[in-house]
């Protein structure tokens, strides 16, 4: 690993794809890695069972997000995409996920309840984790009417939540890593998505959420259900309603309501109690701190390298 990539770690900044400083076989070795997505993206996945295409396309699409640093080569971005496209032509990718996340709760409840006897509490919790890792993980990178469908009926299932309190033993506290509302998972997964006017426009991952927090969500998400509210994504122009592109008579009548109202404001707008956008606009404070840290590190690394070249 390069200086650079180890100064930022260190300093504890965000170490995007353009960090890193590969070698030629290190670039090599990935573009390599990514033609092999390439071509599983154009045909390969078509020749699967449907289950084992939506695992193998998942595998590609998170291992190229720009979360990720599996590959960190500029070219990750177009096979990305293309993983995304072939994923999103596969229908109800999203409630495979769905049910997943469902029947492993369902089994951990029966555990709960003693109807299940072969399985410990704990195997079952972690079953529950790794289907919602699956799930929400997925569903984050495919903007899609069907994704939003299936994340919203989630912002309502707060089943383990857990809130802390100063008295936690340690088994509680470790339960808040073990078991994780659906709710708070798709609100997170919303979050990163690429939605125009999210009711909290900063894009940050794993946000730690309220539930009064989710149930902004869950209003922006019952006001689409109840066909008061579109919405659309970053670079499509396209208006959707939750069965995929909004008819055009959906839109006039939105339009007119919102005339009639005296509400010019855009339909994308988040719930009035949503933060202002002004609250939402991002400090440049962080960003000079921490170049002035990799300044002084650099600083002190020179010093230290030229004592040690004279000594």
């Amino acid at each position: 690993m390069k200086l650079l990539t180890l100064m930022c770690i260190l300093l504890g900044g965000h170490v995007s794809a353009d960090t890193f400083i590969l070698t030629a076989e290190e670039r090599a070795a990935q573009i390599e890695g990514l033609a092999t997505w390439n071509k599983f993206a154009d045909d390969g996945w078509t020749h699967l069972p449907r289950e084992e295409a939506i695992r193998e396309l998942s595998s590609g699409l998170r291992k190229t997000s720009p979360l990720r640093t599996t590959y960190t080569v500029p070219e990750k971005a177009e096979i990305h995409e293309k993983l995304r496209n072939a994923f999103l032509t596969i229908p109800g990718y999203a409630e495979y996920y769905r049910d997943r996340v469902l029947e492993a709760r369902e089994q951990l409840e029966k555990v709960r309840a003693g109807t299940r006897t072969d399985m410990l509490e704990g195997t079952a919790a972690h079953h529950v984790l790794s289907a919602q890792g699956d799930c929400f993980g997925t569903l984050s990178l495919l903007p899609s009417a069907e994704t939003i469908r299936v994340l919203g009926e989630f912002l309502d299932d707060h089943r383990g939540w857990r809130d802390p309190h100063p008295g936690m033993t340690e088994t509680e506290r470790e339960w808040l890593k073990i078991e994780v509302p659906n709710s708070y998972k798709a609100a997170n997964a919303l979050q990163f998505l690429p939605i125009v006017g999210k009711p909290f426009p900063k894009t940050k991952w794993r946000k730690d959420y309220s539930k009064e927090e989710i149930a902004i969500w869950k209003q922006w998400y019952d006001e689409i259900k109840e066909g008061r509210r579109t919405f659309r994504f970053e670079g499509d122009p396209v208006e959707y309603d939750l069965n995929g592109p909004a008819p055009k008579e959906k839109l006039e009548r939105l339009a007119l309501a919102e005339k009639r109202d005296g509400k010019r404001e855009a339909r994308h707008r988040g719930p009035e109690f949503a933060p202002s956008s002004e609250a939402q606009v991002p400090s440049q404070a962080p960003l000079v701190a921490l170049l002035v840290a990799c300044a002084a590190v650099l600083g002190s690394l020179v010093w230290y390298f030229r004592r040690a070249n004279n000594s």
